[in-house]
């Protein structure tokens, strides 16, 4: 089957996402059927309140958090067909995380924590 112009210069999509939060008996919605199409060189900024989602975005744009419910896409594949391996791999090798809080390794040097994410994509040590 042959996808579209659209499906082909599309890098991120997402259909009629829904996420909602249990806690105990309380369900907190945090998206109510989102629908995003990220195309190829364009550049999208994800601004809001606290607490409007933008985190649960981030999380389930990068493969961190699933849905609840609703598909997406990255170039065209749809993520939850993907094998925790094959996740993995595309958040290695396609989506860089730059968090507010650094998550540094605290034992490791500014070089070694670099280093980290290179020895899992197989980059040779010279």
């Amino acid at each position: 089957m042959e996808q579209t112009a659209e499906a082909q210069n599309s890098i991120v999509k997402l259909v009629d996402i829904y996420k909602t939060y249990i806690l105990g008996e309380l369900k907190v919605p945090v998206f109510k059927g989102i629908n995003i199409n990220v195309r190829r060189s364009e550049f999208v900024g994800i601004l809001g309140s606290s607490g409007s989602g933008k985190s649960t975005m981030l999380n389930i744009l990068g493969m961190l958090d699933v849905p609840t419910s609703g598909k997406y896409l990255l170039e065209g594949k749809a993520v939850e067909t993907l094998s925790d391996r094959e996740l993995a791999t595309i958040r290695n090798r396609k989506i860089g995380f730059i968090y507010q809080s650094f998550n540094l390794f605290p034992h490791l040097s500014v070089e070694q924590n670099i280093e980290v994410p290179m020895l899992y994509a197989g980059v040779p040590r010279k």
